[in-house]
């Protein structure tokens, strides 16, 4: 699992075009700046194991191979801060996250549970804005929010890529 302090990430999200639009609920959407309208919502199906393939499918139409990175909206710890943090904090320390870690969480292909562990616990427990966490392929070829709404949230550079993204996560 590789670290990105939060500064860096925003930084490294600013390369692809990927920026901060104003807070909602005082936490940061993301989104890229030139595509505001390349967006679509997805309702997350019932919990149990339809939840889980759905979760694996998004992580799939995200990027196939990964790797990829997690982030908690408006950035900081994995351990705190969240109104469901205990069952964040349990799958953050069992992924391995240092507990005075603040930042974006990266995973390879060869590290699928662990980060498959944070993304359901993300979704078993959905309480308020401070506990959706983002998911953004290396390629930065798109963001995904899991939402606190029990829905992802889809941002594109384009309507392509959204559409393909679409086609990737239909099960």
């Amino acid at each position: 699992m590789q670290r990105m302090d939060d500064a860096t990430f925003i930084a490294w999200l600013a390369e692809a075009g990927i920026t901060g639009a104003e807070p909602k609920s005082g936490r940061t959407w993301l989104y890229f700046g030139a595509a505001q309208d390349a967006t679509r919502t997805w309702e997350a199906p019932d919990a149990g194991e339809a939840r889980d393939a759905w979760l694996a499918a998004v992580v799939r139409a995200a990027s196939a191979g990964g790797p990829w990175w997690l982030w908690p909206r408006g950035g900081g710890g994995w351990y705190g801060g969240f109104a469901s943090a205990e069952g964040i904090a349990a799958a953050a320390g069992a992924a391995g996250v240092p507990r005075d870690f603040g930042g974006a969480l990266g995973f390879g292909a060869d590290e699928t549970e662990p980060m498959m562990g944070l993304l359901r616990a993300f979704a078993a427990w959905p309480w308020n804005g401070g506990d959706d966490v983002y998911l953004v392929p290396a390629d930065q070829s798109c963001v995904v929010m899991l939402c606190h709404d029990e829905e992802i949230h889809v941002f594109a550079p384009d309507r392509e890529r959204l559409r393909t993204f679409g086609e990737d996560v239909r099960m």
